[in-house]
C-alpha cells in the first residue's frame, strides 16, 4: 500500500496536532526550571509530624519577599523553589522550616544557579537547535543535488526543497512534545530543565535521520528511473522499502 494514497489524511491530521500544540504552547507558556531561571530548589521531608503549607509560607516569607512557591513532595515533604539564595541565607531558611528539635526537616535535595548561568544555558540551547537546522538544510540540499535530472531528462525538485521539508519534519516533531510539556506544565507542574532541551535534540537527530534515509531511497529511485516515473509512485516505493 502507497501511504501517498493517503497524504491528505495524514496532512490534516498533522495539522491538527501541530495546532494544538500551538494552543497549548501559547495558551500555557512554558515552565522554565531553574536550569534556565537561575534559582534554588529545596527539598524537604519531615521524619514525624508534616507541618500545614500555610505553616511553611508563612516561615518562609520571614527570609523571602515573594518569588517563590511551596509544593507537596510525596507523602511528607515539600519543595519550595526560590529566587538565587546565598549559602547564609539558605541556612536561615532552613532554621526558619524547622518547627521543632523533635522534627528537623532532612534536606533531600538542594539545587542552585545563579540568573547568569541560567541566561548562558538558554543562550547555548537556542544556538545550538540553531545550528542543528542550518547544517540539515545545508546537507541535504548538497546531498540531492544532481537529482533534478540531466538536460535531456525532465527536472525535478530542487535539492532545497528536501531541506525545506526535513525542517518542516524537524519542527512537527519538536512541536508535539513541546505543547505536551506545556500542558504538563500547566496541570502538573512540570519544569522544562537541561534534560528537556537534550530530549529535543535527541529528537532532532532521531527524526532527521529517519528522514534523510527516506530521502536516500527516493534519491536513488529518481536516479535510477530517470525521472520517467510518476513522483508520486517513486515516492511510495521508497517509502514500502524503507519500512
Amino acid at each position: 500500500m502507497y501511504i501517498v494514497k493517503h497524504t491528505k489524511f495524514f496532512i490534516i491530521f498533522s495539522l491538527f496536532v501541530a495546532i494544538l500544540a500551538f494552543i497549548s504552547i501559547f495558551s500555557f507558556g512554558l515552565r522554565s526550571g531553574i536550569d534556565f531561571t537561575g534559582g534554588s530548589i529545596i527539598e524537604l521531608t519531615y521524619p514525624s509530624q508534616l507541618p500545614q503549607q500555610s505553616e511553611l509560607e508563612e516561615a518562609v516569607s520571614r527570609v523571602i519577599d515573594g518569588g517563590y512557591s511551596i509544593r507537596p513532595s510525596g507523602d511528607n515533604g515539600y519543595t519550595i523553589r526560590t529566587p538565587f539564595l546565598e549559602d547564609a541565607i539558605r541556612e536561615t531558611l532552613i532554621s526558619e522550616v524547622t518547627f521543632s528539635e523533635d522534627n528537623i526537616p532532612n534536606q533531600d535535595r538542594i539545587s542552585s544557579i545563579g540568573p547568569v548561568m541560567g541566561d548562558e544555558l538558554t543562550s547555548k540551547a537556542l544556538i545550538a537547535i540553531g545550528i542543528i537546522v542550518l547544517l540539515t538544510i545545508i546537507f541535504i540540499a548538497f546531498s540531492f543535488r544532481k537529482v533534478r535530472g540531466g538536460e535531456d531528462e525532465p527536472k525535478g525538485l530542487s535539492s532545497w526543497y528536501y531541506g525545506l521539508a526535513a525542517i518542516i519534519s524537524l519542527v512537527f516533531d519538536t512541536l508535539v512534545p513541546t505543547g505536551a510539556f506545556a500542558l504538563l506544565g500547566a496541570f502538573s507542574y512540570v519544569e522544562m530543565d537541561i534534560l528537556f532541551v537534550t530530549a529535543l535534540l535527541t529528537i532532532l537527530g532521531y527524526s532527521i535521520n529517519d528522514t534523510i534515509v527516506v530521502f536516500d531511497r527516493i534519491r536513488e529511485n529518481l536516479i535510477e528511473t530517470k525521472h520517467k516515473v510518476a513522483f508520486n509512485d517513486i515516492v511510495g516505493r521508497s517509502f514500502q522499502k524503507h519500512i
